[in-house]
């Protein structure tokens, strides 16, 4: 069993398309433009796992205490996707996740894993904004961080 380096998920990005940085501890920081806004995308090489996190998803300015039906909304889309975890970081911003295993990750695993999560960030940014509205919240402006 082969375990990803960072040799090799180097050439998978590059094969990809993607400029990317390298920041500490092994996370390559990288992300694409949507139709509305900018998705910063990290990835983290660990011996397990290697990790797919879209963060922030969202910004939000939100009294979570104050706010039972967002977090409920939120759990509850938690539980309805497959393959990616919805879940709030510890600066209450809405974060995106996926992982793999970090043995015999082919490139196609990864290129794959990349349009799981590039589709579900669009397909949940506009879910999540859509129902901020149902409640009353002010949407987040969206990010440009990459243009």
């Amino acid at each position: 069993m082969i375990r990803l380096n960072t040799e090799t998920l180097e050439s998978y990005l590059n094969t990809y398309g993607w400029e990317y940085q390298l920041g500490r501890a092994q996370a390559f920081l990288t992300g694409w433009q949507g139709e509305k806004r900018s998705y910063p995308l990290t990835i983290r090489l660990t011996d397990t796992w290697i990790m797919l996190q879209v963060a922030p998803l969202m910004k939000l300015s939100v009294e979570w205490e104050a706010s039972p039906e967002l977090s409920r909304y939120l759990l509850e889309l938690n539980h309805d996707c497959q393959m990616v975890k919805v879940s709030i970081d510890s600066d209450a911003q809405i974060v995106l996740s996926l992982q793999l295993f970090n043995i015999d990750c082919s490139y196609e695993q990864f290129s794959d894993a990349i349009g799981v999560i590039g589709h579900y960030a669009e397909f949940l940014y506009d879910e999540i904004s859509g129902r901020l509205q149902d409640l009353g919240y002010i949407s987040p402006p969206p990010l440009r961080l990459l243009t």
